[in-house]
């Protein structure tokens, strides 16, 4: 029996607008080959996800999806045909009346706005004021956070009763360097099962192991060429759970992520 995975993530376009420091994209995008996933292929993917029932469909990786001018469309194309949860997840620059308007209005969608120096707190408070259809999230890096924007920030969650947490920073699997003098997380427990729960598929759809597999280390196949269920249910995928079972190999981008490390 094939299994399809519970939360698929789309990278519609691999651009972002921010250089937070605990994100390897301002190191890492002059070396990447980017570019925006073509229409066609995006339907595709979210044609597959609706029709085997994909729990929720997240429309980004490691990227700022605001960034894609065609996002309210693709949402609209999931909405039209499912109930699914959709995820997207921003820094909040982007957040102009047009946006707002859409997300507002839009049910079962779920909007993460990181916290930091490019959010427009003035948007994020129009954004969850009531009688919005969405569910928004605040998650605030505190140690990359003006005192006055953190005391600012939780004023306005509290007053509205939206969600606020505190994010978790960590070296991404070894691409981010540790030299600004901030803490992070140095060893923990991956327990998002992004090896059988989760499909991860790049703007050009090359599938990688994981949303800390920056450097493409990790390649199980692309969903351009293959459907994503067969990919899913591949010898590659099937590799690295027994590599989770059985002990991952030296190099292994996994033996470097904090997230895993015990």
């Amino acid at each position: 029996m094939n299994f399809f995975p519970k939360h698929v993530q789309i990278q519609t376009t691999a651009y972002c607008n921010g250089a937070c420091p605990y994100c390897p994209y301002p190191s890492m995008h002059t070396r990447l080959e980017l570019g925006d996933m073509e229409d066609e292929l995006v339907e595709k993917l979210l044609d597959q996800c609706i029709y085997h029932g994909a729990e929720r469909i997240i429309l980004y990786l490691m990227n700022e999806p605001l960034m894609d001018l065609r996002l309210p469309r693709w949402v609209r194309y999931i909405r039209e045909r499912s109930d699914t949860l959709v995820e997207i997840s921003t820094n909040g620059k982007f957040l102009d009346s047009a946006t707002r308007h859409w997300m507002r209005q839009t049910p079962y969608l779920i909007v993460l706005v990181n916290i930091n120096w490019m959010t427009d707190l003035d948007a994020v408070a129009k954004l969850i004021m009531p009688n919005h259809n969405c569910y928004v999230r605040g998650i605030m890096y505190r140690d990359y956070t003006r005192p006055e924007m953190r005391l600012r920030t939780e004023l306005i969650f509290k007053r509205y009763g939206a969600s606020l947490v505190d994010g978790v920073v960590d070296d991404r699997a070894g691409n981010v360097k540790l030299d600004d003098g901030a803490p992070r997380r140095t060893a923990g427990r991956c327990r998002e099962r992004r090896d059988t729960d989760f499909m991860h598929v790049l703007w050009n759809g090359d599938v990688v192991l994981c949303c800390q597999d920056w450097g493409r280390e990790v390649v199980l196949g692309n969903a351009a060429k293959t459907s994503l269920i067969d990919i899913f249910n591949s010898e590659e995928y099937a590799q690295q759970r027994r590599y989770k079972v059985d002990g991952y190999p030296q190099g292994h981008l996994c033996t470097r992520c904090a997230r895993l490390i015990e």
